[in-house]
Formats: structure tokens, C-alpha cells, sequence
């Protein structure tokens, strides 16, 4: 091989690094702006991961690949040729996220380093639209740091079987705090017996209990970046795992922000009726007119239509339903 090329005689040239195209194939529509790819501005940046002093929780963006122009030119990739005239960039995006075409934001993907106490690290892993490595304590010990104990502790949601419900007072908030934080210490202590003794960290490691602080990272796409927020920020989620996902969602907003925005307004602040619920309502809008909504344009006329089929003088069939 000749070494400036890198190249065996006879196989094909590389592609040209000025135009990212390969001999022969056909030029883009348009020319795309160059994506945004490991920004300084941005890369690095972390958010705290618990509300609790002292906690030392986090989560880091360690690089992201594209940006919201990215989205944009992606999802453009879809129109022939001579169809219709490009969009701007936000209109696009917003359109996208509002009829549910998700493929082009599959095409920004971040990566992450999170610190978190194990029980947060096993709810976040039952994600499975992103690539994990997490921290073994089997290869190192457990972190000097002690165990999370949370500053609020709740009663057992009445409602619901897997949540929390009302708090407990001030003065009973600290009895039960000293209750955890001796047992993390009585634990921690036996772990170090056992480390002492020569047991091996695959074993000891069984004493320690589940608020042990891990570290993993993981890749994940835009698309299922915003599926985790929607789930994670919901009120009904765990305490600590909403104020990590919220820290996702800063810094996630910072790369993409009309992106973002676009989520914000089409699904984290939205709110889905079922066809009973809309059945219960139009007695009580049937014929009334069309009340205005902060938009213009394309989704204006979008929001009338829906507001007819929902509410209008006759409900939309179900093509599906039985005769």
C-alpha cells in the first residue's frame, strides 16, 4: 500500500472529504450545514443529580453527534426532489414531533456518564433502547462515598402499590433517617471486615446494601432520550430517578432546544383522551366554536380539524368497528 494513501491498488477511492460523497452518486437537494459534533459549549457539562447536600450524584454529557439542524435535514431526506419548497428548520421539527415521525430524531445520539445510588441505576437499566457499562464491584471496590439516604422520607402510597404517598413529619423524618444511616454504616463496616479478610469483592459485595453509589455510562438517541423524560419526569415516578431525568432534560435542551421545545409543547405537557373521555365531552362542546390556540399556520388548521372530529355534531366511525 502506498502509505500518504492507505489505499490497495484497484479498490475503489475513498470519499472525497470536501463533499462526503462517493464518485458517481448523485449531489444532495440542497447543501446541509455541517453538524454540530462534540461542541465545546456543551460536551462536558453536568447537572447535579440529587437535591440533597453533599450528594455526590451527577450526570454528564460526555459527547453528543448532531443537533437540531441535523433533525432538519434528516427528516428531508423523505421528500423528492421538486416536491415542495424546504421548511425552515423549527417548523419542520415541530411538524415532526406533533404527527409522531420519530426516525429523524433517532439520528442525534448523546452519550452519558451518570453517578447514582444503585437503586436509581436499576430503574434507568430497564431502559433497553440504549447501550449500558456500568461499574463492577467485582473488578473494584465499592466508592468511599456513604450510602444515599434520603432527606424525605413518604408513606406507602394508598393508591398506588409502587409509589410513595404522604411525607412523614419533620421529627419522624430525622428517626428514620439515623434508622438508614446506621444501617448503611453497619454494612459498609462488615464489607470492609470482609475485604480485610481476603474475601473476594465478588462476595463481599453481597453486605452492601442497594443506595451504594454506582457509575455507568451509556448511548442513547434523541427518540429514546424523550421517551425516558416522558416516563422519568411523570409525577408518578420515583423521587430520585424524576430529579435525574430532569437533569437528563437540561442538559438534552441545551444541544437540541427546538427540539426540545418541540417535546415540551407535543408530549411532556400534553395530555391524551381516551375515546370515553372525549365521548363524555361532547355533549358539553358539540356545535361550539373553535377556540384559538397559540399557533399559527399549518397547526391552526390542524387543531380545527381535530376539534371537529372530536366535538362535532358526528363522531368519527371507527372503520375497524363491527357492524
Amino acid at each position: 500500500m502506498e502509505p500518504e494513501r492507505n489505499n490497495a491498488a484497484g479498490l475503489p477511492e475513498p470519499m472525497d472529504p470536501e463533499t462526503n460523497n462517493a464518485a458517481g452518486l448523485p449531489e444532495p437537494m440542497e447543501p446541509v450545514a455541517p453538524e454540530r459534533n462534540n461542541a465545546p459549549e456543551t460536551n462536558n457539562a453536568a447537572e447535579t443529580g440529587l437535591p440533597e447536600a453533599g450528594c455526590p450524584g451527577f450526570v454528564r454529557l460526555v459527547s453528543h453527534m448532531g443537533d437540531d439542524a441535523a433533525v432538519a435535514a434528516m427528516a428531508r431526506l423523505s421528500y423528492a426532489a421538486g416536491t415542495r419548497p424546504l421548511r425552515q428548520d423549527a417548523i419542520l421539527i415541530r411538524y415532526l414531533m406533533r404527527h409522531r415521525h420519530t426516525s429523524p430524531f433517532e439520528g442525534v445520539v448523546f452519550k452519558f456518564h451518570v453517578k447514582c445510588p444503585i437503586t436509581v441505576a436499576r430503574q434507568w437499566l430497564r431502559h433497553r433502547t440504549a447501550s449500558y457499562n456500568e461499574q463492577s464491584l467485582r473488578y473494584s471496590e465499592a466508592p468511599a462515598d456513604p450510602p444515599y439516604v434520603p432527606s424525605v422520607f413518604a408513606r406507602q402510597s394508598a393508591a398506588n402499590r409502587q409509589g410513595s404517598g404522604l411525607p412523614f413529619s419533620a421529627d419522624a423524618n430525622r428517626q428514620l433517617n439515623a434508622i438508614a444511616a446506621a444501617a448503611h454504616s453497619g454494612a459498609v463496616t462488615a464489607y470492609r471486615a470482609l475485604l480485610d479478610r481476603g474475601v473476594a469483592r465478588e462476595t463481599a459485595r453481597g453486605v452492601l446494601p442497594v443506595e451504594t453509589w454506582t457509575e455507568f455510562s451509556y448511548v442513547q438517541n434523541l427518540h429514546n432520550v424523550f421517551h425516558f423524560l416522558a416516563l422519568r419526569t411523570d409525577a408518578h415516578a420515583q423521587r430520585e430517578i424524576r430529579a435525574y431525568a430532569h437533569a437528563v432534560g437540561r442538559l438534552v435542551a441545551r444541544v437540541v432546544p427546538v427540539c426540545y421545545a418541540a417535546y415540551a409543547d407535543y408530549v411532556l405537557h400534553a395530555v391524551t383522551l381516551t375515546a370515553a373521555e372525549v365521548a363524555a365531552l361532547r355533549p358539553l362542546l358539540a356545535g361550539a366554536t373553535v377556540p384559538p390556540i397559540a399557533a399559527t399556520g399549518r397547526e391552526e388548521v390542524e387543531w380545527a380539524e381535530k376539534f371537529g372530529r372530536a366535538f362535532g355534531a358526528r363522531a368519527e366511525e371507527d372503520p375497524a368497528a363491527p357492524a
